[in-house]
């Protein structure tokens, strides 16, 4: 199969986990395009004699590659702000926007999904069952994520509440 072929055959599952990455149109347009790369990285080491469906081996070359460009793209927008601002102190967890909007500080340790769980819960007031239905989850799988990505902040936040005492 031609690799214009097999991106063609591929692209619905590319575009559904990019999907569950994307947090605006340019940002989508480049995950597809990371995800089809992953497309190709797969399609290089499958081994059809292995009983394995193409689409199943593929979807972690797939993740990966978005996962990563989501990661290196949030990075290049946060940068420019943490090295401007001095470090936050522990009570100060929220930061306001140039419109006096809210907006969480998480650390880097918040996976992205969990992140734009956190972000749409606190800083859009969304609900459990409206997030789950933008992302295409079940309730109890947000609520699951939700929990997770507290979890990690209460980690995160203990050296510096042990550090105030």
């Amino acid at each position: 199969m031609n690799s214009e072929a097999l991106l063609e055959q591929n692209l619905p599952l590319v575009k559904s986990i990019a999907i569950k990455y994307s947090t605006s149109e340019t940002i989508f347009d480049d995950l597809v395009q990371e995800g089809l790369i992953g497309v190709l990285e797969a399609s290089r080491n499958f081994d059809p004699m292995r009983n394995v469906k193409f689409s199943t081996y593929a979807y972690y070359h797939i993740k990966k590659r978005i996962s990563s460009a989501f990661t290196k793209h949030h990075e290049l927008i946060s940068l420019p702000n943490v090295e401007s601002l001095p470090d936050p102190q522990p009570q100060s967890r929220i930061d306001q926007d140039s419109q006096g909007e809210q907006s969480l500080a998480l650390p880097p340790c918040i996976p992205p999904l969990e992140e734009r769980i956190l972000r749409l819960n606190f800083e859009q007031k969304q609900s459990l069952k409206d997030i789950a239905i933008e992302l295409g989850f079940r309730v109890e799988k947000v609520r699951y994520l939700k929990a997770k990505a507290l979890r990690r902040l209460r980690i995160e936040l203990q050296p510096d509440q042990q550090a105030g005492r």
